[in-house]
């Protein structure tokens, strides 16, 4: 699909997104909700992709709902989808990348988005992509399954409380916790100095990137590659019941470390997820 196409197809298939989905989005961005009549041809290519024999079943043996979709900016002319379903344990959420180069599901290991980067190149090129791709990449990867996913918090909506209405307490400390860390996420060059040196003189420094800009380094960025070839970002992240202040490095081509990591709170009053193979259970 060519440029103008992809931007009629969005400007004209995105609709406002509603209330309908049990959890906010894994990633944050400009979600909407498709109507069913252009929700079809997606879940058309899904499940007449060639998919593994662990992801079939989950596009054949549930009723899919509604979708959401947001565009991407680490992998242009993409976008990631939501899918709610109805399972026998109750609403569900299952996820692909849908563009260019085809239908990715994401099966909750780092395969698919490997596979997806030996096709279609370097996710990493900017701050901004890099912060998203490192929110997509944790956010759909099971640690554990008792844990459950990584989630990199990016707003106070991202905690994914057990109660509407958490108690006083667990707010407060989490309130300080955070004080002391870097929150929102910022996002800086982290090439060897050598390499640094020799980039300096063709290209400016990138500056560091508070999650906050997202939305104009979304714009500012979209079309335009750094030459860094690797990205330290700092950002806490909810795992399991557990605050964690966390050091990533996120190299160009989509590789991701994990640099340290610090307890910072646990036995929160959290939910955990639960999932049926590649489903989510919010």
């Amino acid at each position: 699909m060519d440029r103008d196409r992809w931007e009629t197809f969005l400007e004209k298939h995105l609709t406002p997104a509603d209330q309908a989905f049990p959890s906010v989005p894994p990633v944050p961005g400009d979600w909407k909700t498709l109507s069913p009549v252009d929700s079809l041809p997606l879940l058309l290519d899904l499940t007449q992709a060639q998919l593994a024999g662990d992801i079939r079943p989950t596009c054949e043996c549930f009723t899919a709902l509604a979708i959401r979709a947001m565009p991407l900016l680490c992998y242009r002319r993409h976008l990631l989808c939501d899918v709610l379903l109805e399972t026998e344990e109750g609403p569900g959420l299952f996820a692909f990348i849908y563009g260019q180069s085809g239908v990715w599901p994401l099966d909750l290991t780092s395969k698919a988005l490997f596979r997806l980067n030996s096709v279609y190149g370097d996710p990493a090129t900017s701050p901004a992509a890099a912060l998203e791709y490192l929110h997509l990449f944790t956010g759909f990867i099971i640690g554990g399954a008792e844990n459950g996913r990584f989630r990199v918090l990016e707003s106070p909506d991202y905690f994914p409380w057990v109660d509407a209405d958490p108690p006083p307490q667990a707010l407060d400390a989490v309130r300080q916790a955070l004080s002391k860390v870097s929150y929102p996420p910022r996002v800086t060059c982290a090439d060897d100095e050598a390499d640094a040196a020799v980039r300096q003189a063709s290209a400016p420094a990138p500056a560091t990137l508070h999650s906050g800009d997202l939305a104009e380094q979304r714009c500012l960025n979209s079309d335009v590659d750094s030459p860094v070839v690797a990205w330290h970002i700092q950002v806490p992240v909810v795992y399991g019941r557990s605050l964690w202040d966390c050091d990533f490095t996120v190299l160009r081509d989509g590789e991701v470390h994990m640099e340290e990591d610090r307890t910072l709170l646990d036995d929160l009053p959290l939910r955990l997820e639960r999932f049926i193979g590649a489903v989510r259970l919010p």
